[in-house]
């Protein structure tokens, strides 16, 4: 593979990468926004129902995530590039860092769900 084709797929599956990231955020937007307008009103099945749907988006989004990232980096290691000379360049830091702060995010957003229907006595 040509430095230019390595570099051409990096980019696409950078923006795929980023795709998934904008689905996670929006999936965990939507969830927060429920819980914080609506969540003390909803039933236990139904906030059960929203909890469980909520974790396979966001943890699936979290999983296209890490992969199209893992893709990324083994791309840029089959052949050198310009690429590999860039600090931020690091596949473990991005891999399992933004993997660990989209997980603490759905664990937060499940607190924040849980601290809504059950708010502290008075």
């Amino acid at each position: 593979m040509t430095e230019a084709e390595v570099i051409e797929l990096v980019g696409i599956h950078g923006a795929n990468a980023i795709t998934s990231f904008t689905v996670y955020i929006s999936f965990t937007f939507g969830f927060l926004a429920t819980a914080h307008f609506v969540g003390a009103s909803l039933t236990s099945a139904q906030t059960i129902v929203a909890t469980v749907l909520y974790w396979v988006a966001a943890a699936s989004a979290t999983a296209c995530h890490a992969l199209f990232n893992q893709i990324v980096f083994a791309t840029l290691e089959s052949s050198p590039t310009l690429l590999d000379d860039l600090p931020l360049m690091q596949g473990a830091v991005w891999v399992w860092g933004m993997v660990f702060i989209e997980l603490s995010g759905i664990a937060a957003s499940t607190y924040f769900m849980w601290s809504v229907r059950h708010p502290a006595a008075k």
